[in-house]
């Protein structure tokens, strides 16, 4: 499996980066419930586009091609026999302007709203990355708000903070 590797961490052409972006007017689509023996599986597909930045480290100077991010998700109940389930789960993919990607997985919790739409509030953690995002791989908050329920528009924030460097250039 590709990912992040110890020797990769501590090679010396390893440059961690952190990497911010907010999506707005992003898709989302509820998707059939597959049926599965005695079992129906919801899930839900993400599609974005986002302006944000990929920073050396911890550095807050000068964007890398953070521009036109784009993001796809799907995520599937983590519990699909329980009708009040509130754990969701699934990959993500990050893809720049110039093919750049970070791959990894979403967890998240999905917040009924009282009054108003859902949101869910989890982690992404990621393992690949590759070009400007390859030294992106780490673990990050993701919020995610829905214009009125699943199906339909929603906006995003995410932010990642790469994997401990024993150069202690994060």
């Amino acid at each position: 499996m590709k990912g992040v590797t110890l020797g990769a961490l501590r090679s010396p052409e390893f440059r961690p980066v952190t990497l911010t972006t907010d999506f707005t007017g992003g898709i989302s689509q509820l998707l059939p419930a597959v049926q599965v023996p005695a079992v129906q599986l919801p899930a839900v597909q993400l599609t974005a586009f986002g302006d944000g930045s990929v920073r050396p480290g911890e550095d807050r100077r000068g964007d890398v091609n953070g521009d036109g991010i784009r993001v796809f998700s799907h995520l599937e109940a983590v519990d699909p026999n329980n009708p009040n389930n509130v754990g969701w789960a699934g990959p993500i993919t990050l893809i720049n302007d110039n093919g750049s990607s970070l791959t990894g997985i979403l967890i998240g919790l999905l917040l009924p709203a009282v009054q108003g739409p859902p949101s869910l509030q989890g982690f992404v953690v990621a393992q690949d990355g590759t070009g400007d995002f390859a030294g992106a791989p780490g673990t990050g908050r993701v919020s995610i708000q829905w214009g009125h329920d699943l199906n339909g528009g929603f906006n995003a924030q995410l932010g990642l903070k790469p994997f401990a460097h024993p150069g202690g250039a994060n």
